[in-house]
């Protein structure tokens, strides 16, 4: 190796790093879902590139899935199995030793890595927006709920001078301020709930009909349901039904509004009027 590179001493020079490759194994598999991953996929790392054609047809899993790969011509070190997965299960990503990556080494080292299935994150749902509930029957908000055993029932009744601009709320609107007057005036309960681990179930909140016929008397309420099980930011996100208990379904003919009781068959035929008038 000669001490001078450059006899003429040419300044200045360039430098270019580079690294050489390593070994060809089988880095880690993970469940690709996050901090919940109940159904998969999966993800592989290598620790060099490999074809997705071999990892098709080198790759398998133990308890025997069947799965799919984004493009089998691609070449990466790291490739997601498309596959769905049962909940809280154990599963083995395991590689035949004959697979090689694209500089044409074969696979060394452990040639096999486990991984394990967590269940469904904690969930309620319901029905947001404007909502009419019939009074006559169970009078009941549907909360769909997974792996939560409390929800949260905050109700607040709206107020008449509010309630215009409560039903042109809308929840991506910038200004909320509204319905924060209204659901500072919200009662909270709450209610214990059962259920199997990651199974569906369906609670019925129940809601109180309006005294519609007592003057000056509201007919609409803001309701919004959570769970301590939920995270802080999935809980301030929770939307908003603005919810009505009515036996009366409103009807548009032209310009005029039709009222009817729903279930009696004279839907339309028992008042008519005109105007913003409010449902009752």
């Amino acid at each position: 190796m000669p001490s001078v590179v450059d006899p003429e001493a040419t300044k200045p020079f360039l430098r270019w790093g580079f690294h050489t490759y390593g070994p060809f194994r089988m880095d880690s598999a993970l469940c690709s879902g996050g901090p919940f991953c109940p159904t998969g996929g999966i993800r592989v790392s290598f620790t060099t590139p490999v074809r997705g054609s071999e990892v098709q047809r080198r790759i398998q899993l133990l308890p025997a899935v069947p799965f799919t790969i984004p493009d089998t011509t691609d070449e990466s070190p790291t490739w997601y199995l498309e596959t769905t997965l049962t909940p809280n299960t154990g599963y083995a990503v395991v590689a035949d030793t004959a697979m090689r990556d694209v500089f044409g080494q074969r696979l060394t080292g452990n040639p096999a890595s486990g991984l394990r299935t967590t269940g469904f994150a904690p969930l309620v749902e319901y029905e947001y927006g404007r909502l009419t509930v019939e009074r006559n029957g169970f009078r009941t908000l549907a909360v769909k709920y997974v792996n939560v055993d409390t929800l949260v029932v905050e109700t607040a009744t709206v107020p008449i001078t509010l309630e215009s601009k409560v039903l042109q709320y809308n929840r991506w609107d910038r200004d909320d301020s509204t319905m924060a007057r209204v659901m500072a005036r919200a009662v909270k309960r709450k209610v214990a709930v059962t259920g199997a681990r990651d199974k569906v179930r369906i609670f019925g909140v129940k809601l109180q009909p309006a005294s519609a016929g007592r003057a000056g008397a509201t007919t609409l309420q803001v309701v919004r349901v959570t769970s301590p099980r939920l995270d802080s930011a999935y809980r301030a996100n929770m939307p908003l039904a603005i919810v009505q208990v009515t036996d009366l379904w409103p009807s548009r003919a032209h310009r005029a509004h039709r009222w009817g009781r729903v279930g009696d068959g004279n839907c339309g035929r028992e008042a008519e009027g005109r105007g913003n008038r409010r449902l009752v």
